[in-house]
């Protein structure tokens, strides 16, 4: 069933971004909750300036687009915010159906 959390996490498997270290951290019948546990785009960031970003702006976008793209009634949330956290390459996203 393509209206599922479950193929929307297939389908997520399949990118690029899930690939860079992304874990399932929690997961629930409608909802699931990804953790970017060593972020490369918040490495690179830290090397380059020397304080990381809010992830908002680095993923949000991808993960919009490419979950509305498989379900039309997804919804992203961010759940941690680097600048605000001892785990400076940490990011936690909440992707919901």
């Amino acid at each position: 069933n393509t209206k599922t959390i479950d193929y929307l996490i297939d389908s997520l498997k399949q990118t690029h971004w899930f690939q860079e270290d992304v874990q399932i951290a929690e997961k629930g019948d409608s909802y699931v909750i990804l953790q970017a546990l060593n972020c490369s785009f918040q490495s690179h960031w830290n090397q380059k300036y020397g304080s990381p970003v809010r992830c908002v702006p680095s993923h949000k976008a991808f993960l919009e687009e490419f979950c509305k793209e498989i379900n039309p009634n997804s919804k992203i949330e961010n759940l941690a915010d680097p600048t605000k956290s001892s785990d400076k390459l940490s990011c936690k996203w909440k992707v919901s159906i």
